[in-house]
């Protein structure tokens, strides 16, 4: 009787995480504000609170790193908001925060629930399918649509990271082939209807990775999107797409002053220590179209924000997870890597999703092969 209690219980977080990433795609707010899946994302936190159940599975080395991330942040940010008299610095404390709390919780779930991979991965795919399916509704006049996020790289970047988490999570359970194919359309009419050059590009290649020991599934997948350039180019947001990547390098913002980075040599001493993300007005003698906002790269950003020992610290939590189980851990962060050199997404709680998921999956593996061994 108790055990069937509990393990209700501990289905409850499970439930409230698909709910949380079923929403996720639905900004009913303006960008930086909480969104109606962060309420979702603080219930699960206090019911995981409520009920805690043992974590066995964290990576001290990992935990650590965090860590150390997490006072860079705050030691860099609170400087600098009172350098500047300005709180709003201070913001970026709060979302690595809550990107923090999601990822430990979303070990505590995968560790307490057999049935967590197969649940998130079905999550995530409904999310998908619920954004196609309610493109009557949320398709706009414009050029790029945004769907029912607040700008279209909110929703190239989602599709990205979706992908990612479906082909990653695929790998590890029975996925039949027409789900996958159907799928892949899906998640690459999402990306192409942002018009994401860099979100389109790494879904190809997200693609051509996971199937690169397949050649017939690859010059299928080819043939299928030369097939879609010639008989739908006729269709307005096909050719827009078409236009879009045909414009790559001629574009304002496929250079690097229109990415922002020309501050990492205009203002090098900032580097040293680290900038902290907001107040850039102090950066009145950039030329870029980005000169009155953070630099649009993931790397760039951390680079400059919290310097050398704040993106290092970034790069080692992603090479311990990757020690052990190589090149196999890396493939679903290389496309998010690629779109993040022209996109800043450190904050999109997704990201974080998808780390927690490689990180669970790494370490339970790695606990099952060590009682094996013992086993034997």
């Amino acid at each position: 009787m108790n055990s069937k209690i509990l393990e209700k219980k501990s289905n409850v977080p499970l439930i409230l995480l698909g709910i949380y990433i079923i929403l996720k795609p639905f900004y009913f707010f303006p960008s930086g504000n909480p969104q109606i899946a962060d309420l979702v994302l603080v219930i699960l936190a206090l019911n995981v609170l409520i009920h805690p159940v043992g974590l066995r599975i964290v990576n001290i080395d990992i935990s650590i790193l965090l860590l150390l991330l997490l006072v860079i942040i705050s030691l860099v940010s609170g400087v600098w908001a009172i350098l500047l008299s300005d709180l709003s610095i201070t913001m970026p404390i709060l979302f690595f925060l809550l990107n923090l709390m999601l990822f430990m919780i979303v070990l505590h779930i995968i560790e307490n629930n057999e049935n967590a991979l197969q649940f998130i991965f079905w999550s995530v795919t409904i999310a998908v399918l619920l954004q196609i399916l309610l493109l009557p509704i949320s398709f706009a006049e414009f050029k790029r649509q945004e769907l029912f996020f607040n700008n279209p790289n909110q929703l190239g970047y989602w599709s990205v990271l979706s992908a990612a988490m479906f082909l990653y999570l695929s790998q590890k359970m029975q996925v039949s082939f027409i789900l996958k194919v159907f799928f892949a359309a899906f998640v690459l009419i999402a990306a192409g209807l942002s018009l994401s050059k860099a979100a389109m590009i790494s879904i190809v290649l997200l693609y051509l990775i996971y199937n690169s020991r397949n050649p017939i599934v690859i010059v299928l997948f080819i043939a299928s999107l030369i097939g879609l350039v010639i008989f739908a180019s006729e269709v307005e947001q096909v050719s827009n797409v078409i236009d879009r990547i045909a414009s790559i390098g001629s574009s304002n913002d496929d250079n690097i002053e229109g990415r922002g980075f020309e501050r990492l040599w205009t203002y090098p001493d900032y580097i040293w220590f680290g900038n902290a993300e907001g107040g850039y007005y102090r950066f009145e003698n950039l030329i870029g179209i980005m000169k009155d906002s953070e630099i649009h790269s993931t790397l760039g950003m951390l680079f400059f924000s919290y310097g050398p020992l704040g993106i290092s610290i970034f790069m080692l939590i992603f090479l311990r997870n990757i020690q052990k189980r190589g090149f196999e851990t890396a493939i679903p962060f290389i496309p998010v890597f690629a779109y993040s050199m022209t996109h800043q997404g450190f904050r999109f709680s997704l990201f974080w999703l998808l780390l927690a998921l490689v990180t669970a999956t790494n370490l339970l593996s790695k606990q099952k092969n060590m009682q094996e061994g013992w086993d034997e």
